[in-house]
């Protein structure tokens, strides 16, 4: 259907002549009827001139032209003017309503000086003045053009599209409009704003087929209700229609969007980019793609900021229901910042990110999963530097990131990271083939053998730790290890920023790593006890524990250890020889081993032994006391079932002690008993034979460098000679019997 067609070039013509010119079209059936009063004149130019003129052209019996107007000219040059109550009706249904038209140029230009309207159906266009190219059917309005389209078939004025400019282009043949000069469009849906408008049309039925709004466009939806569009803007935008439904938008060079939401957290809320398209399905937003330097922000909950998410490229596909996204996909450095609680963001970037908002069950509610691939970086902030930008206390990348997000969109629940993750804390540094972060409960796990074949990692101001998997409460942080653990814990470190404060046993060495393997671990930061089980061994250079299980108090440096304890501990001894001070290697066992820093003991309970290379030693319990220096012998004391073997000497009591300053043993007991072993020579004199002198009392003390024994005035000695050698002192058990004192010496039996 076209707004100005053939019949108007012939009417037009028409207003040009007199009435025998009218009257000359009427050919074939045609019976035009001119009605005017007696004219006076007022126009010396014009050849005719007629007052209330009025003209009906019919062609088959039917009216296809009725004009009317106050006054009709004709002028010598062809041209014709209708002034007054101008009023030209044509067939198919076009009404122009004006106060004076011209006709000049030889018919090819009509034009409307004054204000003037146009109907027919599905359109009126109105504006200040009007001109009219019949040659190629345009129409030119000129100031303040008005121009409204109905849908096809609709009558209700809120279906109509109303489009206001200071000019207008209709080329209705041609099938499209064009406005300019602050132009807005106004419909039952959106109103837009541009420069410069340009409409493309059915010709038929004047139904917009699309928009093109250029210089400062705007697009404003009127539902107002969550999840429908409220404001577009870019300095290009291009709305198309599909059966009158609203089918495409395009937004280009530097574009803006935002939506209508009821304020619930999660919904989106506003995009932008440089170039933004929307599409839509059955007149529903189906989809918005994002272009170049893509921005989306989310309503956020009510005390705290939404997430935000950032690309080069981002894709998001709408849901059903009001506001909600069925997937977010987007390429190219892509990062989401995500609020967990006030003043702490979550952010994530990656090369690419898919988030799958559609119902997606985690915990039994809904949620939604999100996928990140390529470089990717999370990180958690709780404050800004000073430039404002955020600034991360936890901090881990991967190759891959798999999380889990409420419906709210606030906040990553749980991620699980795989492929070369490293994890950086405010406390610790790690590494793993995966690690799953739970947020909730604040636990991190390291798990997963990497293509070298190394175990998950982890540092902090303690050391390492190696394991086949590793959990961390962050918030302790407490630390639990299973599999193949081999920790190297850092000496303590006196510094002002408190790198390691972590107190080690005084008997180490300092600024010596200290190496530690188990099979499980646990350490638990509100005690600062790190506990290592199963084959657990602790070693520094020459020191050595073993034990089913060994206890390190970092508060304190104590050590214990329980279930088949061995222990090799380095001590500083005075020479027996001369005045200086030896290394000497001990090593002790029993089921139960504790040292005491701040008294610098060390204790061997139930079946203890001690062995250095003066003394061999066993009892119920042993300890070792240190100097000042946690490194020098002070004393050794033993109780319970004693047993002491030194060079020449075996003794069995039920308490010992010896005192390092002067070389004294003191041993106690009912009785003690002392076997010594003494050189003879025999009867051809060239041999040497071995007696053994056995002597018992209640207590028994003797020095280091001395060969004299010390006993009670209650002791018996006895000096036998033995056919064979004496018993082999190196902790064998003594003869059952000892002999009363006064009683009859016995044959000693065999050596056992």
């Amino acid at each position: 259907m076209r707004l100005w067609q053939r019949p108007v070039r012939i009417a037009l013509a028409a207003f040009a002549v007199a009435f025998g010119a009218i009257l000359s079209f009427g050919v074939r059936d045609r019976a035009p009827i001119v009605v005017s009063d007696t004219v006076s004149r007022s126009d010396r130019e014009a050849v005719i001139e007629s007052r209330n003129a009025e003209i009906v052209q019919r062609e088959n019996r039917t009216d296809n032209l009725k004009v009317e107007a106050d006054r009709q000219f004709g002028y010598e040059d062809g041209s014709a003017k209708l002034v007054g109550n101008v009023k030209i009706e044509f067939g198919d249904g076009l009404v122009v309503d004006t106060e004076e038209a011209l006709y000049e140029n030889g018919g090819d230009v009509v034009s409307m000086p004054g204000l003037t309207r146009f109907v027919r159906p599905n359109m009126e266009a109105r504006a200040g003045s009007a001109r009219y190219e019949r040659n190629v059917d345009l129409l030119y309005l000129e100031p303040d053009a008005t121009v409204l389209v109905s849908q096809d078939g609709e009558t209700d004025a809120s279906a109509k599209t109303e489009i206001t400019a200071n000019r207008a282009l209709v080329a209705q043949s041609d099938g499209y409009m064009e406005f300019g000069g602050g132009v807005a469009i106004s419909g039952e849906r959106q109103t837009m704003g541009a420069r410069e408008i340009h409409t493309n049309l059915d010709p038929d039925s004047s139904v917009i087929t699309s928009v093109a709004l250029n210089g400062n466009a705007t697009v404003s939806g009127t539902e107002q209700s969550a999840g429908s569009l409220e404001l577009l803007t870019a300095p290009n935008i291009e709305v198309s229609y599909d059966d009158q439904l609203l089918q495409k938008i395009l937004m280009v060079d530097g574009a803006r969007l935002a939506l209508y939401t009821d304020g619930s957290a999660g919904q989106l809320r506003e995009m932008s980019a440089a170039d933004i398209i929307v599409d839509y399905l059955e007149d529903q937003l189906s989809s918005i793609v994002l272009d170049r330097t893509a921005s989306i922000s989310l309503v956020g909950t009510e005390d705290g900021r939404g997430t935000e998410i950032d690309g080069e490229h981002i894709e998001v596909s709408l849901g059903s229901r009001a506001n909600a996204f069925e997937r977010i996909y987007g390429n190219d450095e892509v990062s989401i910042q995500l609020p967990v609680r006030v003043g702490v963001l979550q952010g994530v970037s990656a090369r690419t990110m898919e988030v799958i908002g559609s119902e997606v069950q985690i915990d039994g509610a809904a949620g939604m999963q999100a996928s990140f691939e390529g470089e990717v970086e999370y990180f958690e902030s709780d404050s800004t530097d000073a430039d404002g930008g955020v600034v991360g206390f936890r901090r881990i990348n991967s190759e891959k990131l798999s999380a889990e997000l409420g419906r709210d969109f606030v906040g990553i629940h749980a991620a699980t990271f795989t492929g070369k993750v490293e994890v950086e804390t405010g406390e610790l540094t790690g590494s793993a083939e995966q690690v799953i972060y739970d947020v909730e409960t604040d636990q991190v796990t390291f798990s997963g053998m990497d293509d070298q074949g190394q175990n998950p990692l982890v540092n902090d101001s303690r050391g390492s730790l190696l394991a086949t998997t590793i959990n961390v409460q962050l918030d302790g942080p407490d630390v639990q290890a299973t599999g193949a653990v081999s920790s190297v814990l850092s000496p303590a470190v006196d510094n002002a920023d408190g790198a390691n404060d972590a107190k080690r046993p005084q008997l180490l060495s300092e600024g010596v790593p200290i190496y530690v393997t188990a099979t499980e671990f646990v350490y638990i930061a509100a005690t600062s006890k790190a506990t290592y089980t199963g084959a657990s061994r602790l070693w520094q250079d020459s020191t050595e524990f073993r034990a089913d299980s060994l206890i390190l108090d970092e508060s304190t440096g104590d050590v214990t250890a329980a279930g088949t304890v061995e222990t090799q501990i380095l001590i500083l001894q005075n020479a027996e020889d001369s005045d200086e001070v030896v290394e000497i290697v001990s090593t002790g066992s029993g089921e139960s081993f504790e040292y005491i820093d701040a008294i610098r003991t060390a204790t061997y309970s139930t079946s203890a032994t001690l062995l250095t290379e003066v003394i061999d030693l066993s009892a119920s319990s042993i300890q070792l006391r240190l100097e000042a220096d946690g490194r020098s012998l002070q004393r050794i004391l033993a109780s319970g079932a004693v047993e002491l073997v030194l060079e020449g000497r075996q003794m069995v009591g039920e308490t010992m002690a010896y005192y390092e300053n002067d070389g004294r043993y003191e041993m106690t007991g009912d009785p003690v008993r002392i076997i010594e072993e003494l050189a003879a020579d025999s009867d051809d004199g060239e041999t040497e034979s071995i007696e053994c002198r056995e002597t018992t009392g209640q207590a028994l003390t003797f020095y280091v460098t001395s060969e004299a024994l010390s006993v009670d005035a209650q002791s018996e000695t006895r000096t036998t000679s033995m056919s064979q050698p004496c018993p082999a002192l190196d902790g064998a058990a003594l003869p059952a019997e000892v002999p009363e004192p006064g009683a009859t010496p016995v044959d000693p039996a065999p050596a056992p």
